[in-house]
């Protein structure tokens, strides 16, 4: 699809709260070579489902702020001249704190505000409730870079750039997926696996092995253009769990540190209470088997518990990209 065609879908009707949130934004990535591999461009090419999921995120967040304006203005401090192959990690930082600000509104919070850059208090977020002020700092835990999330962005951005050449399904029977980021070699291997897969003979089942002896088996048919991961089997589900629980623990300690050193400078208030929005992007091998409540549970429980010890007027809240903030758990003080 050209260029045209984008802005003129973007221009639609049902996608205005994209346009207005970020149309200038999407219009500037157009410009720059690469940007097949934008997802929210990807999902206006293909007329995705998913393209009702941002607009209802833009129409929401602008309904939950104090003052609508902000989320342009916010948008474009965070998007403006992001080259095309970091906008997807900033988007998706964006996001968080939009998710952030749906979150305060679901929990009955008002005057809703983004806070200025540069200012004295430097948290992301301002809010109210029955009276008392908070400030909340959102920080996103991004999926790891493991070979099924690499794979699966490239299969997008090569089904988005040359839908007449990956047309057939993909899928991955077997593989050597810990939960953990792929070497820059090993990545590298995945996304020239991805492009050569049209050269293969369809049906067919063979194995790669990447760089550190990871390995890969595909099978490759006709019918429907997806890429699929098979999931572990059950006997393997105690300990990904746990290893999941020490990755996400490991994950959060660094972005909770930077968290509490802005929650807690001398500039805010300190009859206010705080609050820790972890936004965590679920690995694909506790999404497939169903255990993010398990593992988002001790790591939220034993976490709160420690920082309250020595921080007070904290709360600490922990949110997956797989649930409306609407569903998430609440978040207490005491």
């Amino acid at each position: 699809m050209k260029r045209e065609d984008v802005l003129r879908v973007l221009d639609q009707p049902d996608n205005e709260p994209i346009n207005w949130a970020i149309g200038p934004l999407l219009g500037q990535q157009l410009e720059q070579e690469g940007w097949e591999a934008i997802i929210v461009l990807q999902h206006l090419v293909s007329a995705s489902p998913r393209l009702r999921g941002w607009n209802e995120l833009f129409d929401r967040v602008r309904n939950a702020l104090a003052n609508p304006g902000d989320l342009p203005i916010k948008g474009a401090l965070l998007l403006m001249n992001v080259k095309t192959a970091n906008f997807n990690d900033v988007l998706d930082d964006f996001v968080a704190e939009l998710l952030g600000v749906l979150y305060l509104a679901a929990q009955d919070h008002n005057s809703i505000r983004f806070l200025p850059e540069g200012g004295d208090v430097t948290v992301d977020l301002e809010s109210k409730c029955d009276g008392i002020t908070y400030y909340t700092e959102v920080k996103n835990l991004r999926e790891p870079r493991s070979l099924s999330f690499v794979a699966f962005k490239r299969w997008q951005r090569n089904r988005t750039a040359y839908p007449d050449k990956f047309k057939f399904r993909a899928d991955f029977d077997d593989l050597d997926d810990p939960l953990s980021d792929l070497t820059a070699d090993q990545e590298k291997a995945v996304n020239t696996l991805v492009d050569e897969l049209p050269d293969r003979q369809i049906p067919s089942i063979f194995t790669r092995t990447l760089p550190g002896e990871r390995r890969i088996r595909v099978r490759l048919s006709e019918g429907t253009p997806v890429m699929v991961r098979q999931g572990p089997g059950p006997f393997l589900v105690g300990p990904i769990v746990e290893e999941a629980q020490r990755s996400l623990l490991i994950k959060l300690m660094d972005p909770a540190r930077k968290a509490l050193s802005q929650l807690y400078r001398s500039e805010v208030p300190a009859e206010s209470r705080r609050l820790l929005f972890l936004r965590w992007k679920l690995p694909e091998e506790i999404a497939a088997i169903g255990e993010s409540e398990n593992v988002r549970l001790v790591v939220h429980q034993q976490t709160q518990s420690f920082l309250r010890s020595f921080f007070p007027n904290f709360s600490l809240t922990i949110t997956h990209n797989s649930e409306d903030p609407n569903d998430a758990p609440k978040a207490t003080w005491g």
